[in-house]
Parts: C-alpha cells; structure tokens; sequence
C-alpha cells in the first residue's frame, strides 16, 4: 500500500506520496481560519497516473478533516 505522509506547517500543508528520491504524489492547501482549508495544488507523477492516486491524496484530506472538525 502507498504511504501518504501528512506535511503541516503553521498556515500549509501537504498529503504527499514519496519516492526514493522525490515525490510522486502532492496535494498542498492552505488553512481558511481555524474552521477549514483550501486545497490549493494536487500533482500526481505519470509513473502513478490511472492508479486512483489523486482520489487516495483527497480520502486522506477529508480524513484529516473529518477528525479535525475542519471543512475543506
């Protein structure tokens, strides 16, 4: 299974997918107040493209928000 990491930094952040040497797979945002946030950016490399990444990238993000009480 694919590892999605969960990147955050004080007003961004990024579910990203790493290979040995740089990312495959990215999907930043940007915090909208304390209630929320906007996904601003997804990426997906060809080697991964066709295998559902992006959707695994957005279930990861609205995970986060549904145990954050944040909308997206």
């Amino acid at each position: 299974p694919m590892q999605i990491e969960h990147i955050k930094l004080s007003e961004r952040g990024a579910f990203v997918i790493k290979g040995e040497e740089k990312r495959l797979a990215e999907m930043t945002y940007s915090k909208a107040g304390d209630t929320g946030f906007i996904i601003d950016h997804t990426e997906v490399d060809p080697s991964l493209r066709g295998q559902g990444v992006g959707e695994k990238l957005l279930d990861k993000a609205a995970e986060y928000a549904r145990e954050n009480n944040l909308k997206i």
